[in-house]
């Protein structure tokens, strides 16, 4: 159901009423560090499919950590030291774990990339301000930032 004149009927009896606020439009700058904070997230996303992916590899052969949090240091000494006696399952687990690397490694150089801009205008004063918040941190503050935009 094609609803524009209704939509435009809507509107304009708003504005009439003085109901609606301005919205600033993102820059083009603003919004390219939008489009960084969004690539972020999904690199996250990435990695922890290839945490999955290998934990579930490794879940499927027997091998289960018992020795607290997955994914410290001690779970990655632990995963290093896996071997199988079958070598295609060692040549599994070796692109798994050059995945999961390649995956971290991807998260920290755009982390590297982002933190500057948590010092730049227009974004410095609100993350300084999100970043006083417990449990904020300047990357969390800086994809808020560029997401909400007009504050």
């Amino acid at each position: 159901v094609k609803t524009d004149k209704r939509d435009a009927r809507r509107l304009a009896l708003l504005l009439r009423a003085g109901q609606l606020s301005s919205v600033r439009v993102p820059t083009v700058a603003e919004e390219a560090v939008r489009d960084l904070c969004r690539a972020r997230a999904d690199m996250v996303i990435d990695r922890t499919r290839a945490r999955h992916r290998l934990g579930k590899f490794l879940l499927r052969h027997g091998r289960v950590w018992r020795g607290g949090q997955n994914w410290t240091l001690k779970h990655a000494a632990w995963i290093r030291a896996q071997r199988f006696e079958a070598p295609a399952l060692n040549e599994t687990l070796a692109h798994y774990q050059a995945t999961l690397t390649a995956r971290e490694a991807a998260v920290e150089a755009i982390e590297a990339d982002l933190v500057p801009w948590c010092d730049r205008e227009p974004f410095a004063d609100p993350v300084h301000r999100l970043g006083a918040y417990r449990g904020i941190t300047h990357l969390g503050a800086l994809t808020l930032a560029s997401e909400v935009c007009d504050w």
